[in-house]
């Protein structure tokens, strides 16, 4: 047995001696006890702890933006339950800070128990425009100092929106007992829009050692829209991560769901090796305003046709962004051959190109309102609702719509308004 393996097992069978401890906050990300400031941008920066007496936090701030919001976040491993209390005390920039705990203490393995403190360090000023660092000290947990953050909202006064922060402490490591051999799925609610949106996902995360392979999974109404593989592993120095992403958030979508898994995909750099242990500290979206339009505005099965570039993901001009022209049409609905009338291996872009009519119509304009659905058009259906229909048309869902109804409210949508990209789309990427 390797090395990494022995310790999963030993560790496995000291949590199963020990047990779990569960206090509020604990394996889960809830939602924030502050007040979390309106804003435009959430900047994560942070710094690793492990063996480090002085840890240095660099961040940058765009000029020209208000500084709305600091909240400083660390997470560390006691050797007992009692060793850290309710409170705890560290020094940023020669500032003493006071954190509260807010997930914890946690018995993770061995006798490690892990914990999350969170401090409003707003009024210290320790974040101005331009370039910054912030030196830390003192953090004291005897069994490992994992490191710690610093989340600053700023606000550009233009794009100023929601931003919703779920934080605690949440553990998982792939070879343990529930509940910690996974971590718990965070939600994030919204209002919807009449137009996609770029939404910004931030995180920290402890403990999370080198080569160790992790999955993150966001799924926007139930769909897995992104996965983002091996994305962590001491970036912010040793067992310390902090990680910014963005995510299209398509017309008409309400929720976004986010999980972090300590698993292997199997196709990512460090596929084959053992999957990391990791401590989930804090995640925020970053939602901007939600537009209202009339829904007045397609584009037609010609269209999107003969203008494949913009939805296929393989230029920088494309405009939908979980539609692909090779996304599979029996799969992405969740019907059959029979009820589709076109074979497993079939292609949005197969579907879009058949002539013909009654099911075969149904096809071609259900693809192209897919592609409308999946882009800025200000589109009379989003995707959740375009799949609804196609399903209930072709009966795998039991409801009113026949092929015939389905094809006639696709295609009046699809005709409203031919909308033209330019080649590029209509909003840019944080």
């Amino acid at each position: 047995m390797n090395t990494l393996k022995s310790f999963a097992a030993c560790a496995a069978a000291s949590l199963l001696l020990h047990g779990v401890s569960r206090a509020d906050g604990s394996e889960t990300l809830g939602p924030s006890s502050l007040m979390i400031a309106k804003g435009s941008e959430v900047l994560v920066a942070g710094t690793g702890m492990d063996n480090v007496f002085i840890g240095k936090i660099q961040i940058d701030v765009p000029t020209g933006v208000q500084i709305r919001q600091v909240i400083a976040y660390w997470e560390g491993q006691a050797l007992s339950a009692t060793e850290q209390g309710n409170t705890d005390t560290i020094q940023l920039d020669n500032l003493p800070v006071t954190g509260v705990r807010i997930g914890g203490p946690t018995n993770f393995f061995f006798s490690r128990w892990t914990s999350t403190y969170r401090a409003d360090v707003t009024a210290l000023g320790l974040v101005q425009a331009g370039a910054n660092t912030v030196e830390v000290r003192g953090m004291d947990f005897r069994g490992i100092n994992n490191g710690i953050g610093l989340a600053v909202i700023v606000d550009d006064m233009v794009n100023t929106g929601d931003i919703d922060v779920r934080d605690g402490n949440d553990n998982a490591f792939i070879n343990f007992a529930a509940p910690l051999d996974t971590t718990n799925r965070v939600d994030f609610a919204f209002a919807p829009s009449s137009t996609a949106r770029t939404a910004g996902l931030d995180h920290f995360f402890g403990s999370v050692a080198t080569m160790r392979p992790t999955m993150i999974e966001v799924r926007i109404d139930d769909v897995v829209t992104q996965t983002i593989i091996d994305a962590l592993g001491n970036h912010d120095g040793k067992e310390w991560d902090s990680l910014s992403h963005d995510v299209v958030i398509p017309a008409g979508a309400t929720r976004l769901s986010v999980q972090v898994l300590s698993a292997d995909s199997g196709i990512g750099p460090y596929k084959g090796l053992l999957p990391a242990s990791l401590t989930w500290c804090f995640a925020s979206l970053t939602m901007p305003p939600a537009s209202s339009g009339g829904g007045n505005e397609g584009n037609t099965p010609g269209f999107w046709k003969n203008h494949t570039w913009l939805w296929d993901g393989a230029y920088g001009d494309d405009v939908t962004h979980i539609i692909k022209t090779g996304t599979k049409w029996n799969a992405f609905f969740g019907v059959t051959e029979a009820e589709s009338g076109v074979d497993d291996d079939a292609t949005v872009l197969d579907a879009m190109r058949r002539g013909g009519g009654g099911l075969i119509a149904l096809n071609r304009h259900a693809a192209a309102g897919l592609c409308n659905a999946d882009s800025p058009v200000d589109y009379l259906f989003n995707l959740a609702q375009v799949r609804a229909l196609y399903r209930d048309a072709v009966g795998a869902d039991s409801g009113p719509e026949t092929i015939l109804t389905a094809h006639a409210k696709f295609e009046t949508a699809n005709e409203m308004m031919s909308v033209g990209f330019g080649g590029r789309p209509k909003y840019t990427h944080r």
